[in-house]
């Protein structure tokens, strides 16, 4: 769509969907480096396992101390099955925003089908959890998904409040990823920011810049009032 000045201006289904797709393409190629390493790292020990031909009686008891060790590591595989890459998608699927969240769950659907549901050889699957804009729900839902689900990524979510309370939540867990959707609130990843945690969408900052230069330049407007809701993103 294109405004008067001719510039393109994207919907809000649009913006999600773009935001499902870049948010995708550099955590999952990260797991894959890193899944990589760990997978050409493992075959060190399964040789010496199987090298006492001499010794039957001794080669079940060198099996079954390796078995419980390599069960209990967890670089063996990726999310819950090996060759699997398992993302966490939070959408506001209830609430004041529960238009938005279908619309954030098909966004990293869209981005998953540009893949063609699988990259370097181990196939990608969603699970999704529902939120209702709270930060308070958020941060139990992407517990839920890393400690119960297992997931190796985690996008999401859609609201200033919850993005904060991702953001704080990403700092306890620092070997899992993730990818902020459309939460908006500029100290989600400028003030204090989490190093496993990405934007690659704009902030509320960003977005009403360019009108106030506008206002002040173009309309001469010196006094302004603003109005806004009491949380994060607006301010």
């Amino acid at each position: 769509m294109l405004d008067r000045y001719g510039s393109q201006r994207l919907s809000r289904r649009e913006l999600l969907r773009r935001a499902g797709l870049l948010g995708l393409a550099m955590p999952v190629a990260s797991g894959l480096l890193a899944a990589c390493a760990r997978e050409e790292a493992t075959p060190t020990t399964a040789p010496s396992a199987a090298s006492p031909t001499a010794a039957p009686a001794a080669t079940p008891t060198a099996a079954a101390a390796q078995t419980p060790a390599a069960a209990a590591s967890p670089t063996v595989t990726v999310g819950p099955a090996a060759g699997e890459i398992v993302i966490g998608v939070l959408a506001t699927l209830e609430g004041a925003f529960a238009l938005f969240g279908d619309e954030g769950v098909r966004g990293v659907e869209m981005a998953i089908a540009e893949f063609g549901g699988e990259i370097g050889g181990k196939k990608l699957r969603i699970v999704k959890e529902s939120t209702d804009a709270t930060p308070q729900v958020a941060r139990e839902k992407a517990r839920k998904l890393i400690e119960q689900d297992r997931v190796d990524l985690i996008v999401g979510p859609l609201s200033g409040d919850e993005g904060l309370a991702i953001r704080d939540y990403a700092k306890t867990v620092p070997d899992k990823t993730f990818v902020n959707g459309t939460s908006a609130a500029q100290d989600t990843t400028l003030r204090d920011p989490a190093p496993n945690f990405f934007r690659f969408s704009t902030d509320g900052v960003q977005w009403m810049a360019g009108l106030g230069t506008y206002c002040y330049q173009e309309k001469g407007y010196r006094r302004v009032a603003t109005l806004g809701e009491d949380y994060s993103y607006p301010y």
